[in-house]
């Protein structure tokens, strides 16, 4: 769940919404986790933090830049690998654009 973008569901419908996102050349995402617990089952668990996007305004095309925090959710799976369920972000505050 992204701010002011539609819920996405699904491998394919994540993937039709990344992909334009991704062909922008100013795009990067750094990731700063704060926090990483796991339920005491260990077969949940999630990291918080804060994060740096960049990437073209839509509007004026200039490089925006926009800091926030996140939350993701993650399953363990029956092999072994931890699969992201749910993600949740939102912006401290509007992007600054160059």
């Amino acid at each position: 769940m992204f701010p002011n973008a539609p819920v996405m569901t699904g491998k394919d419908a994540i993937g039709k919404a990344m992909k334009d996102v991704l062909a922008d050349p100013n795009w990067s995402l750094a990731l700063q986790p704060v926090q990483v617990e796991v339920s005491r089952s260990g077969d949940l668990g999630y990291v918080r933090g804060t994060y740096v996007l960049t990437a073209s305004d839509p509007a004026s095309k200039k490089v925006a830049t926009e800091k926030g925090r996140f939350v993701t959710i993650f399953r363990k799976e029956a092999d072994g690998s931890w699969k992201a369920v749910q993600e949740i972000s939102n912006a401290e505050a509007p992007a600054t654009i160059q």
